[in-house]
């Protein structure tokens, strides 16, 4: 039994569904589902009662979430124990995104664990930044996987699956997310970089006469024209402070939902391979607090 299933049963019990628990960890209802019977069967208990409309913890799965969350923090601990062999320079790129979201928790942490380790950051979209790795520009890049898949000279390591979502003004009373671009119009997410060639598709399909008001490459950007009654939009689900922050209806784009591939990767044959694994694991866990 791997080590992520234990990480999805803490999942369901803390977020009280499969659902929630699926969105949280980057995984499909229906891989959450399937991990807890394989959990169930490696102890040979039911964790959950799925009796009702919802799944409820049993005393024993209760009992198996504690006792695996405390085994998990104690295996965090000695995995971010400070090395002193990590140290040295990375140039590090980023993607927009992911530096106003993840990127100061997880830097800090870095500056905290890792003392020796000076990171050089620069920020561009995924095409520039694998540019700039190819070129020996940078050393390592987190940015959104192409839809190939990526080079094979490429080291990658799969971070995060971000799902799209329809964002409308406030008080859209649109029924439907073709109907929310019909009605307010259309900001485009820029079809220069992997999500916005994905948002267009994905719009082309249920909306092929949406008429585009504007095309912006930064999300940020596009969730506060959104806000400020300009169009409706399909981007990335934005962080959750930004969501706060902007008077927004959200409408959940159900099973079809387009979404994008966070990775980070490197030069196969490069050096600085701790110092990487040291940050993967930054961002890993700045993830799962900004989600």
């Amino acid at each position: 039994m791997k080590l992520d299933m234990l990480n999805t049963l803490t999942a369901v019990v803390e977020s009280g569904s499969f659902v929630a628990a699926a969105e949280r960890i980057s995984l499909t209802p229906s891989a959450v589902s399937l991990q807890i019977k394989q959990v169930e069967q490696y102890f040979g208990h039911p964790l959950f009662d799925r009796s009702g409309a919802s799944v409820t913890p049993t005393p024993f799965g209760l009992e198996t979430a504690a006792v695996v969350k405390e085994a998990m923090a104690a295996i965090e601990a000695m995995r971010s124990r400070r090395s002193p062999g990590i140290e040295g320079i990375l140039r590090l790129g980023l993607i927009p995104s992911a530096l106003v979201s993840a990127g100061p928790v997880a830097l800090q942490k870095l500056r905290q664990q890792y003392p020796g380790l000076e990171i050089r950051l620069t920020s561009a979209p995924s095409a520039t930044l694998l540019d700039d790795l190819r070129g020996g520009r940078i050393d390592a890049a987190l940015l959104v996987r192409p839809l190939s898949g990526g080079s094979s000279r490429l080291h990658w390591r799969d971070l995060a699956r971000e799902v799209f979502a329809l964002l409308a003004p406030h008080g859209s009373t649109a029924r439907s997310p073709a109907e929310a671009l019909a009605m307010h119009g259309w900001i485009r997410y820029h079809r220069g970089i992997t999500g916005g060639r994905i948002a267009a598709d994905f719009v082309r399909q249920i909306a092929p006469n949406a008429k585009a008001v504007a095309e912006i490459e930064s999300t940020d950007a596009i969730v506060a024209m959104v806000a400020g009654g300009m169009g409706a939009t399909v981007i990335p689900r934005p962080r959750q402070q930004l969501r706060a922050a902007y008077p927004l209806r959200e409408m959940n784009l159900g099973k079809e939902a387009p979404w994008r591939q966070l990775a980070f990767c490197r030069i196969e044959s490069g050096h600085g391979a701790r110092a990487f694994d040291a940050v993967v694991r930054a961002f890993e866990d700045a993830y799962a607090r900004v989600r």
